[in-house]
């Protein structure tokens, strides 16, 4: 999709670089044992991301003995991260933590989930979405066409422009957008959602699962 290096098995199944420079076992700042890869297909028990909370599929990272897991897209995000349109200081990662308070994603202004992990400011104490801060598409670039009429376009506007499928002003640096029809995406998910969900009725597709309500 960003063009980017991945690696190709018989010319159909690829893996992105982030994710092969993953190693076994995979040490990391969220867990105190080693994770292993596990696959997930056709295995009875749900095995949900400690880090967005999101249902894994197919891979991912975990420790059997504590029933912990981690997807890759949550494996290979940065521990910090600057974002000048929001905070001056550098942004950590924090991987969650029990709070009796709510807390507020500066991007969307929707709640947050203090329970998965979020961006905060150690100096603001602001805290953020990781899908706001990245969207669902973290190593595209604008300009790069994704599907037919399906374009990335650069969500730097002072006015964030309004998904046409879940209503939520995009929040992420990314939106797609149809030429054809002339309507924003904030995300992938919503791309496809969008395409599909009609023909599946499947319409509790129509927010993306890291949405708690749209925002205002």
């Amino acid at each position: 999709m960003c063009k980017g290096f991945v690696y190709e098995a018989n010319h159909s199944t690829r893996f992105d670089l982030y994710c092969s420079s993953i190693t076994e076992p995979f040490t990391h700042g969220c867990h105190p044992h080693p994770l292993l890869y596990i696959k997930v297909d056709h295995d009875e028990i749900i095995k949900t991301c400690q880090g967005c909370g999101i249902c894994a599929k197919e891979m991912v990272l975990g420790c059997t003995k504590c029933k912990f897991y981690v997807d890759f897209r949550c494996a290979t995000l940065p521990l910090t991260v600057r974002l000048g349109r929001y905070d001056d200081h550098p942004l950590t990662l924090c991987y969650g933590e029990k709070a009796s308070g709510k807390y507020w994603c500066d991007i969307c202004e929707g709640e947050t989930d203090p329970e998965t992990w979020f961006y905060t400011c150690m100096d603001c104490g602001v805290t953020l979405h990781v899908l706001c801060v990245f969207g669902d598409l973290r190593y595209a670039k604008a300009g790069e066409q994704i599907d037919d009429g399906i374009v990335l376009a650069s969500n730097s506007r002072s006015s964030r422009p309004v998904c046409n499928n879940c209503h939520c002003h995009c929040p992420g640096p990314l939106t797609l957008k149809n030429c054809n029809q002339n309507v924003y995406f904030c995300s992938l998910y919503c791309v496809v959602s969008s395409k599909y969900s009609w023909r599946w009725n499947m319409t509790h597709l129509s927010v993306p699962p890291w949405l708690n309500q749209p925002s205002t």
